[in-house]
């Protein structure tokens, strides 16, 4: 019984702790500031998503290293947009960075949803992932445009499912008790194999 690692024996948990702690923030759990979820963000999500791209890339893995370039590219630019607007770096005036938000939760909906929907019928395990960020990424965008709680709420909720399904895969990886799990194949590409057993001295 072994545990192969791979691109995604690193991923998973890059893409569950970045999305648990955006969810944390558009709910409201713990009252904190939203620049607190950046080290986290840039650090624990985007760089070792850029990690794991790298390493998929040049193993041949394409399908995973697309998936996780861009969730990396998301966790630096939300980043980006939150250090930008708390230092006015972008030289936005208070009434501008609603819109602002606004403008930059679309762009990365609609570039989500358009990946997610082939990534569901050639690596569902994968579109289902990009399918809870999609729908973090809209809602938010909605919350922000009607100005509405409640919707933001429902983002954050959204952005826990994400973190909550990729932590339970993981642990489902991690802990089979009865078989060989590759890793290395990518989420979806788990690998069952029977255990070994012996007759008369062969194996079988």
């Amino acid at each position: 019984k072994r545990l192969a690692v791979g691109p995604t024996s690193l991923g998973l948990p890059a893409i569950g702790i970045g999305l648990l702690v955006l969810g944390m923030t558009y709910i409201g759990l713990p009252k904190a500031a939203t620049i607190t979820t950046i080290p986290i963000v840039v650090f624990a999500m985007g760089l070792f998503l850029l990690g794991s791209t790298i390493w998929a890339a040049r193993i041949g893995q394409s399908v995973i290293a697309t998936a996780y370039g861009m969730l990396s590219a998301l966790g630096f630019s939300i980043a980006a947009l939150y250090l930008g607007v708390i230092h006015n770096w972008y030289g936005l005036a208070a009434t501008q960075v609603a819109s602002a938000e606004e403008m930059f939760f679309l762009a990365r909906s609609a570039l989500f949803f358009f990946v997610a929907v082939p990534f569901l019928r050639i690596f569902p395990p994968i579109g289902a992932i990009l399918g809870f960020v999609t729908l973090f990424l809209v809602l938010i965008t909605a919350g922000i445009t009607a100005g509405s709680h409640n919707l933001l709420l429902a983002g954050g909720a959204s952005a826990l499912m994400v973190s909550l399904l990729c932590f339970l895969t993981w642990a489902r990886m991690a802990f089979s008790s009865h078989a060989s799990v590759e890793l290395n194949s990518g989420l979806g590409g788990l690998r069952l194999q029977a255990p070994i057993t012996w007759k008369h001295g062969k194996a079988a």
